[in-house]
């Protein structure tokens, strides 16, 4: 038996050790139970799933993170956070929509299922940088719905709020964490 070179060991190491921390930093958190009814939460980390910059000033991020109750009823947990420059305050109303469109150029649209008001930070007194809007949406998925997504690949997403519409295209980085997300959560027990 040939003794390994030192290059093949640091890139094993590389390959083994490394690269699941660099490329995959998503993850499934602990799960949350309510100390009334038991009940516990699964939910994946919040990640960044597209970025936008319409005004060369500040520009706008999509992040995307999954819940799953012990129903098994899985939601997607949108966050919109735009600087000032590129945006005034928008309200998320319940009902209000965000599409998913599909790598076989289908669409997919699901509708919110509470509403809540973004604000200025300095509004909020939260601790993010003056000059932020952030706004939550929560969609519920049903079982076709997670089908639709796991079998195409999704490569652009349309928020709505009452005031205005925010287009996002993923980019295969977005697109590899939407879907290792929703893997996560899927298979949460």
């Amino acid at each position: 038996m040939k003794p390994s070179s030192p290059k093949k060991i640091a890139r094993a190491f590389f390959v083994v050790l490394l690269f699941p921390f660099i490329a995959f930093g998503q993850k499934l958190n602990k799960p949350i139970t309510d100390k009334f009814t038991n009940d516990s939460l699964r939910f994946t980390s919040f990640e960044s799933i597209a970025f936008d910059n319409p005004s060369g000033a500040g520009g706008v991020n999509l992040f995307c993170s999954f819940i799953k109750g012990n129903n098994g009823i899985v939601c997607l947990n949108l966050q919109v956070v735009a600087y000032q420059s590129d945006f005034t305050a928008f309200f998320n109303a319940g009902g209000n929509s965000v599409m998913i469109k599909l790598a076989d150029n289908s669409i997919l649209t699901l509708t919110d299922i509470r509403g809540v008001l973004a604000v200025p930070p300095e509004i909020q007194n939260n601790g993010f940088t003056n000059g932020l809007y952030s706004a939550h949406f929560l969609y519920a998925l049903s079982s076709q719905d997670i089908s639709r997504i796991k079998a195409s690949w999704a490569t652009d997403f349309r928020v709505t709020s009452n005031k205005q519409i925010m287009d996002f295209a993923l980019k295969p980085k977005g697109g590899d964490m939407f879907a290792a997300l929703l893997a996560l959560i899927v298979d949460a027990k």
